[in-house]
């Protein structure tokens, strides 16, 4: 008897990525930001929108978070779904897809020491 044991491109991820900040307030703020972004991305329908260009509520947005490194093709990460919630000064975030390079770039520029892993229930 051979066991097969393989994985499809189907896969769905288990993500948790942590931010930990200097302050509580500078978590806070980070949460706030990426609401913000996808508040405006939802109500834009991104996925519609050019993917090299921002709309200006985004770029108001991105200047306020002072931010520049987030790529017009990045922004359908923030439709995504995923959960989020602060503790203390660490930002958690979970989520099932695998491209979450914008909300990583946010943190980083934004000071936070940034840990992802894929969360395994215990077998």
């Amino acid at each position: 008897m051979k066991i097969w044991k393989s994985f499809g491109t189907e896969h769905s991820y288990s993500l948790v990525m942590i931010g930990s900040f200097k302050e509580e307030h500078e978590a806070e703020k980070m949460k706030e930001t990426i609401e913000l972004l996808e508040q405006e991305l939802s109500a834009i329908g991104v996925e519609s929108q050019p993917k090299d260009r921002y709309s200006e509520e985004v770029i108001k947005i991105l200047q306020e978070a002072n931010n520049t490194s987030i790529a017009p093709y990045e922004l359908e990460q923030f439709v995504y779904d995923r959960s989020m919630i602060v503790k203390g000064n660490k930002l958690s975030f979970s989520t099932d897809e695998i491209d979450i390079s914008a909300y990583i770039k946010l943190m980083i520029h934004a000071g936070a020491k940034v840990e992802v892993f894929e969360h395994r229930p215990s077998e």
